[in-house]
């Protein structure tokens, strides 16, 4: 059972490791204190593996080990999960095992493991959907821990390629898979970035731009990046991780936030992504530079006093019903434009502007309800026309400093609504 003050697997180990090593050498008090800390984890995941990784980043320096570290890591040794159903996991038992033996990554290590890229570049970490948080993390163990043979090399400069076509197809560097959207994944990649440039290897400054954007995390947990804080942010997560760890994970890595300004065309950045949220339609509506818009099916939890949820209604007048339909897109990848229609609404992206509205036709004198909830940020100025027989409910969503405003909408025979939001 865990304690009341567990706030994570390896974010305090992570932490401590930090602190010591900004001041000086890692004494043994403190890591004795990671020790501990990994294992008060429950049974079976104590995370030794990061524990090992993260300590080595921190003090491995040279070709060998000094005989301090040695000894520290042979006591992990063989607590290890060598054989662990993810890539990932295998490899850092693998990068443990042979900076113990005096040596650095070879391909016969990688290919052992099953780390090597498939055709177009890609790290599976395991059977699944592509997941661009653990293909970063495999990449980032291999720049930095990887001998310098030729293959290798052409393995890690194709896996950087896919990371930046990634991001090209679908407007986010992290945008898919288990740890989407994460710290994590945008903290493996800052660290990717500085890696590969000191092995002579081209990192696109548009990419890392993006990157470094989504460095902040989430408050209070720490797990989600905060461009992605929003109504939706049950929905968004793929991972079982929200606790403090990413946040410690970033402090770890991301030892310089280079400054860099995004030079990528302006048609590329005022582009749209669709990112599904769940199997019954809800989605995220975004561009480079984060979420503008989310459209949920259900409605919020109320029972999570993180999310602080608020509402009020603003009643025009009319009837309500339960008449909706499933939500259809039409959109290119990053294109300028964006429809989205649900029912008789109609929702249009279109270059600084949002326009939701009814389309008359469908009524044909019927009752219609909006079986969803658009969502924008507060911040957003919003343009609106409603007339004849409508009712539109207002909802707000708060948590730390972000604000979201939520509208479902009801209409019967001429009503008639039209949103419009600047952004």
């Amino acid at each position: 059972m865990l304690s009341a003050d567990w706030q994570g697997f390896y974010g305090s180990a992570y932490r401590a490791l930090v602190a010591a090593a900004r001041v000086g050498s890692i004494s043994d008090e403190v890591w004795q204190y990671c020790i501990n800390q990994c294992e008060r984890n429950p049974r079976g995941e104590e995370h030794w593996e990061f524990l090992a990784v993260g300590y080595l980043h921190l003090v491995d320096r040279g070709r060998t080990l000094s005989s301090q570290d040695l000894v520290r890591l042979s006591l992990l040794a063989g607590k290890l999960k060598k054989a662990h159903r993810t890539v990932n996991w295998r490899l850092m038992a693998r990068v443990t095992g042979v900076r113990l033996a005096g040596r650095r990554l070879t391909k016969d290590d990688l290919r052992s493991i099953g780390a090597v890229p498939d055709h177009e570049g890609y790290l599976n970490d395991e059977a699944g959907e592509p997941s661009t948080q653990y293909h970063a993390y495999i990449l980032l163990l291999m720049l930095r821990f990887a001998d310098d043979d030729e293959t290798v090399a052409s393995w890690m400069k194709r896996s950087l390629e896919w990371l930046v076509r990634t991001w090209q197809l679908n407007g986010d560097p992290s945008a898919l898979g288990r740890g989407r959207f994460q710290l994590f994944g945008y903290a493996a990649m800052s660290a990717i970035a500085h890696l590969a440039a000191s092995r002579n290897m081209h990192v696109p400054r548009e990419w890392l731009s993006a990157v470094l954007s989504r460095l902040s995390p989430e408050e209070p947990t720490g797990a989600l990046s905060s461009t992605w804080t929003g109504p939706f942010r049950d929905k968004l997560l793929r991972g079982y991780n929200t606790a403090d760890d990413y946040a410690a994970f970033s402090e770890l890595w991301v030892s310089e936030r280079e400054e860099v300004v995004c030079t990528g065309p302006v048609a590329q950045r005022n582009g749209y992504w669709i990112h599904s949220l769940d199997s019954s339609g809800s989605c995220l509506i975004a561009r480079l530079e984060g979420p503008v818009a989310a459209v949920t099916v259900s409605d919020l939890p109320l029972q999570r006093g993180a999310n602080r949820l608020v509402w009020h209604v603003r009643r025009i007048t009319g009837f309500s019903t339960n008449i909706s339909n499933a939500a259809a897109y039409e959109q290119a990848p990053g294109s300028g434009e964006l429809t989205l229609r649900s029912g008789a609404f109609t929702l249009t992206a279109k270059a600084d502007e949002l326009r939701w509205q009814l389309a008359r036709e469908v009524l044909r004198g019927g009752l219609v309800e909006q079986g969803r909830t658009l969502w924008v940020p507060a911040a957003s100025a919003s343009t609106i026309l409603l007339c004849g027989s409508v009712e539109v409910e207002e909802f707000r969503w708060c948590r730390a400093n972000v604000e979201w405003h939520g509208y479902r909408a009801r209409a019967v025979r001429n009503g008639h609504l039209e949103i419009q939001w600047r952004m």
